[in-house]
């Protein structure tokens, strides 16, 4: 059975072993393997800001008392663009993939996103991960531009996509269907862009 919760500061270390594993795991995640310089102490009090910044937050997928998942979302931090939060990262253990808990963790987050009023969710993506491009896509994520050559994945430039998802106003954006433990369809698709 997969819980996912908000950590807390006594996740710290296997939040921090957690972000090393998909690090090692992922040609995709920001960071190559061993080039994360962190401790349990920084990661507690990363943990201890997004728990009171009140638009940010860290969740947790926990499975048999090991994190195998998390989302990690940083709302604006002035007055113009606290409705907007950024997804800095969402990734699931190697050996958890592929079993619907990257949708689970993305309907988790945006949930809390809606419950706090938040009216907007942005990211960026690696060009050539298909699979995470398709993941947004589903949930009602658009394209919004490109940052041309933005990562170098080994000597290769690649670059990165931009997306964004307005969210409802009030109520829940997504269901998750707790008897067969699966995911919803959304309940409303975001509008495109307008026409030019």
């Amino acid at each position: 059975m997969i819980r996912i919760r908000p950590l807390t500061p006594a996740d710290a270390e296997r939040f921090l072993e957690l972000l090393q594993a998909v690090d090692a795991e992922s040609p995709y995640m920001l960071y190559e393997p061993g080039e994360r310089k962190s401790t349990p102490d920084k990661e507690r009090a990363r943990i201890n800001w997004w728990r009171m910044a009140g638009n940010s937050t860290v969740l947790g997928a926990e499975a048999k008392n090991l994190l195998v998942g998390f989302a990690m979302v940083t709302g604006g931090t002035v007055t113009r663009n606290r409705h907007c939060l950024t997804l800095e990262g969402l990734a699931v253990r190697k050996t958890w993939r592929r079993k619907g808990l990257g949708s689970k963790l993305l309907c988790a987050v945006l949930d809390w996103a809606v419950k706090q009023g938040l009216r907007r969710m942005e990211l960026g993506v690696m060009a050539p991960n298909a699979e995470a491009l398709a993941l947004y896509e589903k949930h009602g994520f658009t394209r919004e531009g490109v940052k041309r050559q933005a990562f170098l994945l080994g000597d290769r430039a690649v670059d990165q996509v931009l997306m964004a998802r307005l969210l409802p106003a009030g109520g829940s954006a997504f269901l998750i269907d707790k008897e067969k433990n699966r995911e919803l369809e959304p309940l409303e698709k975001s509008p495109g862009p307008e026409p030019q």
